[in-house]
């Protein structure tokens, strides 16, 4: 609670280090529009690709893991394990 304005907040402590292509390893799986091109192709116009930048699409894949074996496990009914 803010103790000026008696407003909760959140304060998430976790920190994380990574290339910035963690946030796009969730939208690799097919289940998801944003794995289209054109999204990704915005993505790194605004954020460009961390170096070595021929090593982009298996760094992609990598963090991509987290989020698909997740969703192998956690969501009923998933085709996940077929990608």
């Amino acid at each position: 609670m803010d103790p000026k304005t008696g407003e909760a907040f959140v304060f998430d402590a976790s920190a994380f280090y990574g290339h910035n292509e963690y946030d796009t390893g969730n939208w690799r799986a097919p289940r998801h529009r944003l794995s289209e091109a054109p999204y990704i192709e915005l993505y790194k116009e605004k954020f460009p690709v961390s170096e070595p930048v021929e090593d982009w699409d298996a760094r992609n894949l990598l963090y991509s893991l987290a989020f698909n074996i997740g969703n192998t496990i956690y969501v009923a009914g998933s085709n996940q394990g077929q990608v």
